[in-house]
């Protein structure tokens, strides 16, 4: 079966237009009689284009490659997991090169590749994954997250300072350091579940760093106008029931498969568990206080945002505010938060004790925008 796959790829290599796409479309049909519907398929008849990748350079133009780069997907998704290294260093070569079409086409297929390993467990297949099961979503996990960074090695190598004044990516000057921007933002991290997957790893990696200080009970972000409590008791939501420990009437402290109709909901304490738990806290207390700095910094930007609002606008209450206004800030500042500062600078945020320096760190971002 191998040999009838090498021959559709030499066709990619070298054909016409019209023989190209009908060896592409043969290519995906192969796919697909192999059970390439399913992420856990591993399906050996691909490893043919692990001895094309080496090859690359020879192939004799520009558009042959991006033909070969289009049809390497099948390869990501059928081997990405057994093969992660090989392919993603292919990636971080074509990410570099000097043509955009390239660049380009890399991004579509790096696509393919995310899809082969399973770094979460909303995208894992098995409702209730076994322990052996977790193992091995820490290890996609880590193969992932590696690979983040060494993309962003590129974009800082790939750095000019002009580009600060560069409000959005797509505003961005065609080149390296745009199509690697992409790559991080439109398939890396491109939602919220993988940004998270990627900030536990920094956080674990920084809290190695400092394990003397991990244990220290950081104070109380203090907030104006997003209350947690009210006169000193929790809010809570008396319909909610915590999917972990089945108790009512919960402060919800996470949720997960938020994509469908009904998300699991995690309690307020059963999250501080799981995060002791992953992080090898002894003191819950500290990690309850750390916990919740990592959304209290975000909170606080948005404060110092509507104070600005209302300073702005002349409104002397913030209770005056429309919803809609309040949801405009919110995705303001969420935009700023994501766009001006970067992971170590958000971890030295959460970790900083004084509120104070906080503010002022805070301030001289805002002062720019």
């Amino acid at each position: 079966m191998a040999k009838g796959l090498q021959k559709l790829i030499e066709i990619v290599k070298t054909g016409t237009r019209e023989e190209v796409k009908q060896a592409q479309k043969e290519i995906e049909n192969f796919a697909h009689r192999h059970g390439m519907t399913d992420n856990n398929h591993q399906d050996e008849n691909f490893k043919v284009f692990l001895v094309e990748i080496e090859w690359f350079d020879q192939i004799s133009n520009l558009n042959h490659q991006c033909y070969l780069i289009s049809s390497l997907k099948w390869a990501f998704f059928a081997l990405g997991i057994k093969y992660f290294d090989e392919f993603t260093n292919f990636i971080l070569k074509c990410i570099q090169h000097p043509s955009g079409k390239i660049r380009q086409s890399i991004i579509k297929a790096s696509d393919w590749l995310m899809m082969s390993i399973n770094v979460d467990y909303i995208f894992y297949p098995q409702k209730n994954p076994t322990d052996e099961d977790k193992k091995k979503i820490a290890v996609d996990q880590l193969k992932f997250c590696q690979f983040v960074d060494k993309v962003g090695e590129l974009s800082e190598k790939y750095y000019l300072p002009k580009y600060k004044r560069v409000k959005y990516i797509s505003s961005l000057p065609v080149g390296e350091y745009k199509s690697i921007q992409m790559l991080l933002t439109e398939v890396l991290l491109r939602s919220y579940g993988y940004e998270r997957i990627y900030d536990d790893y920094l956080r674990r990696i920084n809290r190695d760093d400092a394990v003397a200080s991990a244990e220290t009970i950081l104070p109380e972000i203090k907030l104006k106008y997003l209350k947690r409590d009210i006169d000193g008791k929790k809010l809570t939501y008396p319909d909610a029931i915590c999917s972990a420990c089945g108790k009512k009437d919960i402060a919800i402290g996470a949720t997960k498969n938020a994509f469908l109709d009904s998300p699991d909901i995690i309690c307020e304490d059963c999250a501080i568990d799981e995060y002791q738990t992953r992080y090898g806290f002894i003191s819950r207390e500290a990690v309850a206080a750390r916990r919740r700095r990592i959304f209290d910094v975000g909170y606080l930007l948005q404060e110092m945002i509507i104070s600005e609002y209302l300073a702005r606008n002349k409104i002397d209450d913030y209770e005056k505010l429309d919803i809609e206004i309040m949801g405009f800030l919110g995705e303001l500042s969420h935009h700023i938060y994501n766009e001006s500062f970067s992971k170590e600078d958000k971890w030295h945020l959460e970790n900083e004790p004084d509120q104070k320096i906080i503010e002022s760190k805070i301030q001289r971002v805002l002062d720019k925008v």
